[in-house]
């Protein structure tokens, strides 16, 4: 090999390890900028589930019939459904508290009756800063087309799942929690199952 041929080889070795180099930091830069990345999301990640029972208890003032006033204890977990007035209103109400690191955005409701109707939900309060408490509910008269759903788990007292779809402070699809609740004379939710949003097929019966 003459001078010529290996200043060649040499020029085609540095060409390749300078190639070499570059991808590599190419590569340390995607990494770090991946962790740099989800520990942003884990930091304003929102994760919206129920409240548990027997912890967040409240006294308020009580009207009595005779006029009087007393305090009771209530628990703010307690699912609350029913029908009052002469149309009725019927209607059931479920508190939700977010326990992520950021504030969650409330996008979408669904209640899901047993048969498989579903009926959109409200939420009291659609932003949810990190340990705060809310509430999501469906309430409807016999003329509104959700009155079978209202009726099915506020007066016949069957179970029910709700889908509560909910974003980050950015706006930006998180997850969805789906709840599912044992009706009766002291609801309660039985089991909880997150789905990232964009994953999976729309709201259905939980497993």
């Amino acid at each position: 090999m003459d001078a010529t041929d290996a200043a060649q080889t040499a020029s085609a070795v540095f060409t390749a390890l300078t190639a070499l180099a570059a991808l590599l930091t190419v590569r340390q830069a995607r990494h770090e900028n991946r962790i740099a990345r989800d520990a942003l999301e884990a930091e304003t990640q929102p994760l919206v589930t129920d409240v548990p029972r027997g912890v967040f208890l409240e006294e308020r003032e009580w009207h009595e019939v005779d006029e009087t006033i007393s305090l009771k204890r209530f628990d703010r977990s307690e699912i609350t459904l029913g029908a009052s007035g002469p149309e009725p209103v019927a209607g059931v109400r479920v508190p939700i508290r977010n326990v992520g690191n950021g504030p969650a955005r409330v996008t979408r409701i669904t209640f899901i009756c047993v048969d498989g109707t579903m009926a959109p939900g409200q939420v009291e309060n659609p932003v949810l800063p990190p340990g705060e408490m809310t509430s999501v509910g469906l309430w409807a008269t016999p003329e509104d087309r959700d009155w079978g759903a209202a009726e099915a788990m506020a007066m016949a007292l069957e179970d029910f799942d709700v889908v509560i779809e909910y974003a980050d402070a950015s706006s930006h699809p998180r997850e969805a929690v789906q709840l599912r609740v044992a009706n009766g004379q002291h609801p309660q939710v039985t089991a909880r199952n997150w789905t990232r949003r964009g994953s999976g097929p729309g709201p259905g019966k939980a497993p």
